[in-house]
């Protein structure tokens, strides 16, 4: 049985590009979980679901909240899409579309890098040594391309 949380995530997708962040809470001295060996990740806003959160969607208002200090319109469930962790070999993420209302502020410095809406080009520009897209936003991103809601 899997004792983690279960992960939520938004997709927002604004003139062909993806709204996504980059998670460098490993490269932060001050996080528990510092460790410069492990790799940046590019991926879309969201977290864990808590004991606070009444649903799925609770929990991803909050997290962007927490995250970019914006208000979320909720869409369409995308469904359950596996991704992998530094932590955890395989984790599920329940990925729905959002509407970001306001403009995204980095609320939380010491744990995301850059974020914005990148087009596919550019998100595969960011891929490096130090830097991967997550498992899930490559899956999201494949779809997004096959369904011509990216190009």
């Amino acid at each position: 049985m899997n004792s983690f949380p279960d992960l939520v995530t938004g997709i927002s997708i604004k003139d062909n590009k993806v709204f996504v962040m980059e998670n460098n809470k490993h490269h932060n001295p001050k996080h528990k979980s510092f460790n410069l060996d492990l790799s940046s990740r590019i991926e879309t806003p969201g977290g864990k679901i808590d004991e606070t959160d009444i649903d799925h969607q609770h929990a991803l208002k909050r997290e962007l909240k927490e995250e970019f200090g914006v208000e979320v319109e909720v869409g369409k469930y995308v469904g359950p899409i596996a991704t992998s962790t530094h932590s955890t070999k395989e984790r599920i993420v329940h990925t729905y579309h959002v509407t970001i209302i306001g403009e995204p502020k980095n609320m939380e410095p010491h744990k995301c890098g850059r974020f914005g809406y990148y087009n596919l080009q550019e998100l595969q520009g960011m891929v490096s040594e130090s830097t991967i897209l997550t498992p899930n936003l490559v899956t999201v991103l494949k779809m997004l391309e096959e369904s011509g809601q990216m190009t």
